[in-house]
């Protein structure tokens, strides 16, 4: 799994050597992970969690702030049922950090969670999702991120890929 996770890396960090003329060099982000372990209604110890998918639309307005969507698609099962989650977050991210090659950044969103089961319950829900610590490492266009602080609903450790343009 090191190993791999060093090819990966080392991939990235390959893909973009180019010479950045300007600090924001790309205005546009979109990136793909997924999560271990989501939070978002159900407990833990009776039904079984499924790794969750995410995807986001970043603008970046400066430097440091952008501002973006994601959504989240989780699927959570006991012995009798399957409920099917859809999340859709506003988000707006602050990089701290933002190198030619890493950044660290916080984000936040709030928004809806819609939930598709069996059972007659609320159908909707509020949804949140903070990120205290988030990384990403590569090149100016292609990076690994991973977010190692989330509280929300995108789990406890997520890694993806992300593409600026």
């Amino acid at each position: 799994m090191k190993q791999l996770f060093f090819i990966i890396m080392l991939s990235v960090s390959l893909c973009g050597h180019a010479q950045v003329k300007d600090s924001l060099l790309f205005r546009n982000e979109i990136s793909l992970g997924f999560g271990v372990r989501p939070m978002i209604t159900k407990s833990w110890d009776e039904y079984r969690h499924l790794p969750e998918i995410h995807g986001q639309y970043i603008y970046n307005v400066s430097n440091h702030v952008g501002l973006g969507l994601m959504s989240v698609f989780e699927m959570i099962e006991d012995r009798y049922d399957r409920y099917t989650y859809v999340t859709v977050n506003p988000v707006i991210r602050y990089r701290w950090l933002n190198t030619r090659h890493f950044a660290a950044y916080s984000k936040f969103g709030a928004g809806i969670a819609v939930e598709f089961g069996e059972e007659d319950e609320d159908r909707v829900k509020l949804a949140s999702n903070l990120v205290l610590l988030g990384l990403e490492y590569g090149g100016s266009q292609f990076r690994v991120f991973t977010d190692i602080v989330p509280i929300g609903t995108v789990g406890l450790l997520n890694i993806g890929l992300k593409l600026s343009f």
